[in-house]
């Protein structure tokens, strides 16, 4: 499976403005980034996710066919990412305006909301990846296993 795909099925989940604003080559090193700190979330997986970059077609690819149950567990982890980049972003904390008459919104109260946001997705994320142990590579529940 190519980095691609899994590109696209990410993007298929989020809007943003920020990545609107970007040139295709500063999105495709974004999602790179987002997708190689999500393959380094993921405890555990049943297939290696070893890639390799394909100089004929310049692109990364994983070495192993990825499912969709492994697509679904890395795309929660790359959205849990995508917020926290949104976080630690240095526009959240420069200030409008410095005339301390002037009222505008509250930076804080958006950070807060991201902050929780950020804490779901993680959340959801490590839920998704738990259910993803709970399933065996033949499709049958499993514990874990016990020898």
């Amino acid at each position: 499976m190519k980095f691609s795909d899994v590109y696209s099925k990410f993007l298929s989940t989020i809007k943003s403005c920020t990545l609107a604003s970007f040139s295709p080559q500063e999105i495709e090193d974004e999602l790179f980034d987002l997708l190689t700190l999500s393959i380094s979330d993921f405890k555990f997986p049943k297939i290696s996710l070893a890639y390799e970059f394909n100089e004929d077609e310049d692109e990364y690819y994983f070495v192993e066919e990825l499912r969709d149950a492994e697509v679904r567990v890395l795309i929660a982890f790359m959205r849990a990412n995508w917020v926290s980049y949104q976080l630690t972003q240095e526009r959240n904390f420069d200030n409008q305006y410095y005339d301390n008459t002037t009222r505008t919104y509250s930076k804080a109260n958006m950070l807060a909301q991201l902050n929780k946001l950020y804490d779901n997705l993680l959340k959801v994320a490590k839920q998704t990846e738990y259910d993803y142990n709970r399933v065996a590579l033949d499709g049958t529940p499993q514990i874990g296993k016990i020898e």
